[in-house]
């Protein structure tokens, strides 16, 4: 490895195929989702996996509980529920529009993402260290 090489990724290592500027403005309003749900969101599906993406997998994973206070009596599909359905979409489009990228946003159940997925790679989101206030500001 030299200077100009950048180390190889490691297996631990998890990347995303999205661009710089897609990625920062992802991380921006993934934020807003950290504040508004108290966990983390995640990057997932195909941009964690190739640069032939199709769209942009975002995922809020609620304790199963909460989940079941969200959307009551909700069983696998999901999509088929009216209310997650519309939630989904809706902060899918949200995402959408103040990213540029195609979003596909859900909230799932831990037992659920972890049971199907949780081989996955998972990229955690809207995550920026506090800066701490510079001497004389």
């Amino acid at each position: 490895m030299t200077a100009e090489t950048p180390p190889a990724p490691g297996p631990h290592r998890v990347r995303s195929y999205l661009g710089s500027p897609g990625l920062l403005l992802l991380n921006h309003v993934s934020v807003m989702l950290r504040e508004a749900y108290d966990v983390v969101p995640y990057l997932v599906g195909s941009s964690t996996l190739t640069r032939a993406w199709r769209d942009v997998d975002v995922r809020i994973m609620v304790p199963d509980l909460r989940f079941e206070q969200m959307f009551p009596g909700l069983r696998d599909p999901l999509h088929r529920n009216p209310l997650w359905s519309l939630h989904c979409g809706s902060v899918s489009l949200w995402m959408r529009d103040a990213t540029g990228l195609p979003v596909d946003f859900q909230v799932q159940p831990v037992s659920y993402a972890n049971a199907l997925f949780g081989s996955k790679p998972r990229i955690p989101l809207g995550i920026y260290p506090i800066e701490q206030p510079r001497e004389g500001s």
